[in-house]
């Protein structure tokens, strides 16, 4: 026979919402671009954070379409890799960028979504939502 309570132990547990784990971490850095390139200039940087393009610590913030195509291949061999390991990739057109891809440390993460309870209410409130919607 347990010591615990019988009520205690039938409860059922809560559900976690965050998970904290380790993500790998991936840096893109334009090494060298043509001048007729209209999107990358060299040393631009970005970032891919548990499998997310980063656009809020990239200096790139507009993306050719290609590019980002042709390195999803070079960006699985890298990640898979050890920290340091890197790779360089010229895109398709005209070879007109050249990217080092690098592995970086792994950080820290939380996964899934923030949800807060708004006050007097019994819905959830969505981060995206402005203060006080209900």
């Amino acid at each position: 026979m347990s010591d615990q309570d019988p009520v205690e132990s039938e409860r059922p547990k809560p559900i976690q919402r965050r998970v904290v784990t380790q993500h790998s971490v991936v840096r893109f850095t334009v090494l060298r671009a043509a001048p007729r390139c209209p999107v990358f200039h060299p040393g631009d940087l970005f970032f891919v954070r548990q499998h997310v393009l980063d656009t809020e610590t990239s200096i790139s913030k507009n993306f050719c379409y290609h590019t980002i195509f042709d390195l999803y291949e070079v960006y699985g061999r890298v990640r898979q890799g050890p920290v340091g390991g890197k790779e360089v990739f010229k895109c398709r057109d005209k070879e007109m960028v050249t990217f080092e891809v690098e592995r970086m440390p792994d950080e820290e993460a939380s996964i899934g979504r923030a949800e807060v309870k708004v006050t007097g209410c019994d819905r959830v409130k969505k981060p995206s939502e402005p203060p006080g919607a209900e």
